[in-house]
């Protein structure tokens, strides 16, 4: 840490003006920090092919043994409007219900306009158990959107074990 004065003129008090200082800090200890958090967060993608018309499809995932806890799940698709204006869901972790049944799609989704940062719905931290995430999809007709096949991916933001 130093601390430097703010302009070169103010740094020798002549004339009795006030004088602005600086505190530096070095930027790299920040980086270090954060890097090493980072080291224990990481993101699971898992996909859903939805290939039929207003129907429920029902699909468990395994989570690897090294992590201990859930912190955020996001939804995202190849084809956004058929999951916002169709989609509903019922999401478990460990056989704990996070979403009910028909909990909308909309309500997980993000933007392009949210920072990367900031776009997981934030559960807590729920932790895994049996590693077993159960979702149960449901694709509803809507006067909205006419029904193609897509694709619809599930993002949990997971916490490693130490």
């Amino acid at each position: 840490m130093a601390l430097l004065p703010l302009h070169k003129d103010t740094a020798n008090n002549e004339g009795g003006e006030k004088q602005l200082w600086v505190i530096v800090l070095p930027w790299f200890s920040f980086l270090k920090q954060e890097n090493s958090f980072m080291k224990n967060i990481v993101k699971k993608r898992f996909d859903i092919n939805i290939t039929e018309p207003s129907k429920i499809f029902s699909k468990t995932f395994e989570l690897d043994k090294t992590i201990a806890v859930v912190k955020g799940i996001l939804f995202t698709s190849d084809k956004d409007d058929l999951l916002f204006y169709r989609g509903s869901q019922k999401v478990e972790i460990n056989k704990q219900e996070i979403f009910p049944e028909d909990y909308e799609t909309k309500l997980l989704m993000t933007g392009i306009n949210v920072s990367p940062n900031h776009r997981f719905y934030e559960v807590g931290d729920i932790a895994v158990g049996n590693g077993a995430v159960k979702v149960e999809y449901k694709d509803t007709a809507d006067g909205r959107t006419y029904f193609e096949p897509y694709r619809i991916s599930i993002y949990l933001k997971c916490e490693l074990a130490d």
